[in-house]
């Protein structure tokens, strides 16, 4: 006797293992088809919509939770794990079930019942039920009924593409917010200089592109104006002039920012904080987000902004290409294109860049962007970066 039981659980064992192995080798898909839930409610004998099942395809057949289909039907469920099962029961435990692992065999209200597919033992998710067998309990404990609606294959959906015709100009900070600054020269002085001298440049070179800026003169613009501007004109790309400071001296070099959530490194998230200072003090916001650069992110992220991510990297690219070209007669140094969360870009509509023409904390940089001839210089390369751009749209 001791024998025949050894015999019938290793048996038994091995019928789990092949089974969970076979199934772990099939790949696990998204169901194709939505599983609606609708319960029964004995009183008014009326179904009411319980929500969607989650449902996956391990192979060819479609699997629920058990808990799942429980918490949705709002059906008792207890695992007897040594045992290999689970037993259901319906809210008033006037009907029940036994499901097992071990077999393609469920007792539902007395009845039993055969089925295809086996159960499988997920960990985390307790048993996952073929969608015949969820369909089954379902119906037989009086919980309500399963429906099924085939989903039509997902469909991409582009963004349209624009040609460029509009570009707004963003001379960062003004007004009594300066920027950074080395002696008398500060940030909000340089980037309108540059703003405006790669305007009259863009006017010339490609007549074709309106191009408007968020201030012509030395004032205070909120971020969400400047942002808000842009999408009242409809641009078709939106470009923040800026420049840069670091605590170390010998930091220097132009580079070129994207939206993105997460910071390319430690100094992209600090620099994006900082360009981000004026907000936080006038915004109402701040308060509640207590400076928590999370929170911020969660405030601040518009899922909009993701389809112009690849046009925001090609524009970033093409300038950042462009100006690190200068790196030959100037010495200037090429940071590249990198990702921060800066309020300004993730409030505007289009693709977006901006830029850091360079350190004014930097000797080598100060003396470069102070000098007309690097200005005019960089301000031409900057027009052929967008020239280029334009030309891909």
């Amino acid at each position: 006797m001791r024998l025949f039981v050894c015999i019938l659980f290793f048996t038994l064992y091995q019928v789990i293992w092949f089974t969970n192995t076979a199934l772990s080798d099939q790949k696990v898909t998204p169901a194709k088809r939505e599983y609606r839930c609708f319960q029964y409610n004995t009183q008014t004998e009326a179904f009411t919509t319980c929500g969607s099942l989650s449902a996956v395809s391990i192979g060819s057949v479609d699997y629920i939770s058990l808990q799942q289909l429980c918490y949705s039907f709002k059906c008792k469920l207890l695992y007897q794990w040594p045992l290999h099962r689970a037993i259901v029961k319906n809210n008033t435990e006037q009907f029940g079930a036994i499901v097992s692992s071990l077999t393609n065999v469920a007792l539902i209200d007395g009845k039993v019942f055969d089925y295809d597919y086996p159960v499988v033992s997920e960990p985390k998710k307790g048993f996952l039920v073929p969608i015949a067998l969820a369909t089954e309990l379902v119906f037989n404990l009086k919980l309500g009924r399963i429906d099924t609606k085939e989903l039509e294959p997902e469909k991409k959906s582009e963004p349209e593409e624009k040609k460029l015709e509009t570009l707004v100009l963003d001379p960062g900070h003004g007004g009594n917010d300066f920027g950074t600054s080395y002696g008398s020269i500060t940030e909000k002085d340089l980037s309108l200089i540059y703003a405006l001298k790669l305007k009259d440049e863009l006017n010339k070179q490609i007549p074709d592109l309106k191009v408007y800026l968020t201030r012509e003169e030395d004032r205070f613009v909120s971020l969400s104006d400047r942002a808000r501007f842009a999408n009242e004109k409809r641009a078709n790309l939106f470009l923040s002039l800026h420049v840069n400071h670091a605590p170390n001296k010998l930091s220097e070099g132009i580079e070129t920012y994207i939206l993105n959530s997460e910071a390319t490194d430690d100094k992209a998230r600090k620099l994006a904080l900082l360009e981000n200072e004026t907000w936080l003090k006038t915004a109402q916001i701040a308060k509640n987000a207590n400076h928590n650069p999370e929170s911020i992110q969660k405030l601040l992220i518009d899922l909009e902004q993701t389809k112009y991510i690849q046009n925001s990297a090609l524009i970033a690219s093409s300038v950042q290409q462009e100006v690190s070209s200068l790196a030959g007669t100037y010495g200037v140094k090429n940071r590249g294109v990198k990702q921060a969360l800066f309020y300004v870009l993730s409030q505007v509509a289009m693709p977006s860049a901006l830029i850091e023409i360079g350190f004014l904390s930097s000797t080598g940089d100060r003396g470069r962007m102070m000098n007309i001839h690097f200005r005019d210089d960089f301000i031409n390369r900057l027009v052929f970066g967008i020239k280029r751009y334009k030309n891909l749209k």
